[in-house]
């Protein structure tokens, strides 16, 4: 992973290096040998290790290896929609500007959501060249920064945007491509950015955190007329996915299980009190669009939550994560893939608690205490995995139901049925249902006298406690107070 850290030391080795493997790739093509990849470097040099210290990255951007077939395969859907249909007549109108703009890159969708006055919008690329599938990194960067400038330009009233690029993947069956590129920025830091001429990675280099996937590196190059010594994005979140060292993990963790036999389970709970606070939880994501939206309404009513955040999703959007922790909120453990506790065993769990926990601390330099299982089921496998992990089991006492989608009147009657000081209120992200009912549940919790924040705030307030019990004894507090435990 590199955060805030450029690649100003070491280039004249790079150079070096660079071009002694173009040589050595050069003579070994023409022996019919493998040429030079990047997996090859360190078994080439001694400097191996002094290489990645002064910013592999970078070398392996220039190092012109072909991505797969299977990662320039077009997602452009057959009808040629790319409107979501959220605003349409703002999405027809950015999608006419962006089409009219000629992007080197093929447009998949185009998404404006609203709050108030305020929009907001997000414009998924492909990560693959349109006209030969090359991954070149400075075009992306230069279309990603187009259009920024489009968006932002469509309405003085924009302020938030979301560009990311994708391949398409199979690993995942609930989407078809994986996002190997993103950024998001707010209407006040593209101003900054671009206050003066600078190019497109200057320009990313003042936006916060910008992500650059290995899978989409790996493959990547510049423009033949393009310096190799042009940097990434000063602040890039280029760390491999978790899942690419699972194994090892899970063999650590069957280790750690082995030797905590015995520790007890710590579980957040109500506890009587005078001061009338609840905690306000919001799980999943993030997500592009509805995060920035969610971010604004909290922002308008002066409110604070805990965003229970899934690992992978953190790793998509990096900026987008640490928007939440800088806006006050606190984030909490939602497992690094959203699988099923039920689906798991022991030491799978604590990879998934232990990778998400990871990935929020690599990004925020905090990392998070509380974990809340993905569909809130959990038996007692997890909870020794939990207890194993060190965080706090956040469960919830109200239920939005937000995830079936139904009318935002609904959801915040669901939310506010029953609340009380020191209820914990379980509502998601991820669809317009869900934010519109946002400030319907801030507005009920204030006509019964009751503040929602954090669940950190509400155990400081002295409205909640944290207990500790056997994972058996967790096991039937559980099952007691209505949750399934798997």
């Amino acid at each position: 992973m590199m955060l805030a850290v450029g690649h100003r030391r070491g280039i004249a080795l790079c150079i070096c290096f660079f071009l002694g493997a173009i040589f050595l790739s050069s003579a070994m093509a023409q022996s019919g040998e493998e040429p030079v990849t990047v997996d090859s470097i360190e078994s080439l040099s001694h400097l191996g290790a002094q290489l990645h210290s002064v910013g592999l990255s970078q070398l392996a951007a220039h190092l012109r290896i072909e991505p797969p077939s299977a990662l320039t395969k077009s997602l452009v859907a057959e009808n040629g929609d790319i409107v979501k249909g959220f605003a349409a007549a703002w999405e027809k109108r950015l999608a006419a500007d962006l089409l009219a703009a000629n992007l080197r890159h093929d447009i998949l969708r185009v998404v404006v959501g609203s709050y108030k006055t305020d929009l907001m919008a997000q414009v998924k690329l492909q990560a693959a060249e349109r006209n030969d599938g090359r991954f070149d990194r400075i075009a992306l960067e230069q279309d990603a920064v187009t259009a920024l400038h489009i968006t932002f330009g469509l309405s003085p009233r924009m302020q938030s945007v979301d560009v990311w690029a994708v391949v398409p993947q199979a690993e995942n069956a609930e989407y078809d491509h994986l996002p190997v590129f993103s950024v998001s920025a707010t209407r006040d830091e593209f101003l900054r950015a671009t206050n003066q001429p600078r190019t497109a990675p200057d320009v990313l280099s003042r936006l916060g955190i910008v992500r650059l996937c290995p899978t989409y590196l790996q493959h990547a190059s510049y423009g033949p007329a393009v310096p190799i010594t042009v940097p990434l994005p000063s602040a890039v979140y280029d760390a491999p996915a978790m899942r690419a060292s699972w194994s090892q993990r899970l063999e650590q963790c069957r280790s750690r299980l082995d030797n905590s036999n015995g520790t007890p389970v710590a579980v957040l709970g109500e506890h009587g009190s005078s001061h009338p606070i609840a905690a306000l939880t919001i799980d999943d994501g993030p997500h592009p669009l509805t995060t920035p939206l969610m971010l604004s309404v909290l922002s308008d009513y002066g409110a604070r939550a805990t965003f229970c955040l899934v690992g992978e999703k953190s790793e998509e959007y990096p900026e987008l994560v640490a928007r939440i922790a800088r806006e006050g909120h606190e984030i909490a453990n939602h497992s690094y893939t959203h699988r099923r506790a039920q689906q798991l065993s022991g030491p799978e769990i604590l990879a998934e608690i232990d990778a998400c926990r990871e990935v929020i601390g690599h990004i925020t330099g905090s990392e998070p205490t509380y974990f809340r299982p993905p569909g809130g089921r959990i038996g007692e496998a997890g909870l020794r995995a939990l207890a194993a992990s060190g965080h706090t089991l956040l469960m919830w006492t109200t239920n939005a139901d937000d995830w079936l989608k139904p009318p935002p009147e609904t959801i915040a009657a669901n939310a506010l049925e029953g609340l009380e000081p020191g209820g914990i209120v379980l509502m998601h992200q991820g669809s317009m249902e869900s934010l519109q009912a946002l400030p319907l549940i801030l507005e009920g919790a204030a006509r019964r006298g009751i503040s929602l924040g954090t669940a950190s705030e509400m155990l400081a307030a002295g409205a909640g406690r944290i207990v500790h019990m056997s994972p058996g004894e967790a096991v039937t507090h559980l099952q007691q107070n209505g949750y399934v435990a798997d």
